[in-house]
């Protein structure tokens, strides 16, 4: 599998990026508020703006035969997305 790895410290965001054999391996932390929050809503006052990307993801997910795995660690969140038949992207 190729590898790519990108650490911001501005934003507090890491990415890992996995792919080979038809699959594809995404995991992203983040920082969040250190409340419980384990269905990761947006903690942001304009939430209309905002929250709409898990979703996303977990149809997409579920397009492409992969799962979507979210963990909350107290002041981080980490989503991982895995795809197991990208060869429908191409």
């Amino acid at each position: 599998m190729n590898r790519y790895t990108s650490d911001k410290a501005d934003s507090a965001k890491q990415v890992i990026k996995e792919m080979g054999l038809g699959k594809l391996l995404l995991k992203v932390n983040n920082s969040k508020l250190p409340l419980k929050n384990p269905m990761l809503v947006t903690s942001k006052v304009d939430k209309w703006k905002h929250g709409r990307g898990i979703h996303s993801v977990r149809k997409v997910a579920e397009k492409y035969g992969g799962n979507l795995i979210l963990h909350d660690n107290g002041e981080e969140f980490e989503a991982i997305l895995l795809l197991t038949d990208i060869e429908k992207l191409e």
